[in-house]
């Protein structure tokens, strides 16, 4: 939350693009939307340029051929002191808890 609310970070995000700029904002119905008050800024403004719209469906849909598809492709589970990562059976597997996270790609 600190990360996506620090207007500097945002500004060097924005001021370095050279051609095209990505923003990925999280949807109104994003649990935290409410505090993400520099994002809405930027969302607000983004209204008025000359600025295409797309959800993270139609975004996994041109890079994967189908909508929903890192999800489709994710195993979540919880994070070890010790992580032992065995033969995948998922593209991405994540591994989570409160203070860490490991993501691992898989080549399969």
């Amino acid at each position: 939350m600190t990360f996506v609310n620090n207007k500097n970070i945002l500004n060097v995000a924005i001021s370095r693009a050279s051609d095209y700029l990505f923003l990925l904002i999280p949807e109104k119905d994003y649990e935290n939307f409410d505090s993400l008050y520099e994002i809405k800024k930027i969302g607000r403004k983004m209204t008025t340029l000359e600025c295409s719209f797309s959800t993270s469906d139609d975004v996994e849909k041109i890079m994967f051929g189908e909508s929903q598809y890192i999800e489709s492709n994710t195993y979540v589970t919880s994070h070890k002191m010790t992580n032992v990562f065995n033969t995948p059976f998922t593209k991405y597997e994540i591994r989570i808890n409160e203070n860490a996270i490991d993501v691992q790609i898989n080549d399969i």
